[in-house]
């Protein structure tokens, strides 16, 4: 509400990030009516991005032998631009898709996390020419912000361990 752009909830779905729910039908200015379900590429989308930043290192070099075994050829492009990429997408906190000629929108995303695991993604989807320096400068602190408190809900809902207390 306070960004008014609609943000949607992703999670990991084999090698790719599945959109769980979002507030497209709740914002006034959102470029498509819905995304629930839609399948989104981990090495050619925001959302994707930011799981492959935040993940365990054994997990991303899973997920990467992965896309490397597509049929029809890698889906990483190349690695080692992909390895800088994620180190700066994990130093900054957020990942950024800016439009491209298979979409017209950008999308800014960051990660639900739980301990060192990554639970779930958080992505904000604007019109490609909107995606400012200035408009992440504004709205990835509120979106890192949802981000924590979703995960801080997330936590509060896990069985807690029998010898500290604390959730699994």
């Amino acid at each position: 509400k306070a960004i008014k752009w609609p943000v949607a909830l992703g999670v990991l779905d084999g090698d790719a990030i599945v959109v769980r729910e979002n507030g497209m039908p709740y914002s006034p200015i959102a470029a498509h009516a819905t995304t629930i379900g839609r399948r989104l590429g981990l090495a050619d989308t925001a959302m994707g991005r930011a799981y492959l930043a935040f993940c365990p290192e054994v997990e991303r070099e899973i997920l990467f032998d992965m896309l490397r075994a597509t049929p029809g050829g890698s889906r990483l492009g190349h690695e080692e631009l992909l390895l800088q990429e994620l180190a700066a997408i994990r130093q900054q906190g957020y990942a950024v898709r800016q439009p491209n000629p298979q979409r017209g929108t950008a999308t800014l995303a960051t990660p639900v996390m739980h301990r060192t695991e990554v639970v779930g993604l958080m992505g904000m989807t604007t019109f490609g020419n909107l995606m400012t320096p200035a408009t992440v400068a504004q709205c990835a602190p509120q979106l890192q912000q949802a981000a924590t408190a979703v995960s801080q809900a997330y936590g509060a809902r896990l069985p807690q361990s029998p010898d500290t207390g604390a959730p699994f």
